[in-house]
């Protein structure tokens, strides 16, 4: 059996990098809904208010 998805937990409390911040920023600009950004990058919801 293979592993489906190759995933790390984020840490509670950790920065945003510089690499994420401009992802967010980018699907911000196209309107992406929040909880969309927030599953592609790992972080939640909350993060982006």
């Amino acid at each position: 059996m293979a592993q489906q998805q190759y995933t790390t937990k984020r840490r509670k409390g950790q920065h945003l990098t510089l690499i994420e911040r401009a992802k967010i920023e980018a699907f911000l600009k196209i309107n992406m809904p929040k909880s969309q950004i927030a599953y592609e990058i790992g972080i939640s919801i909350r993060t982006l208010y």
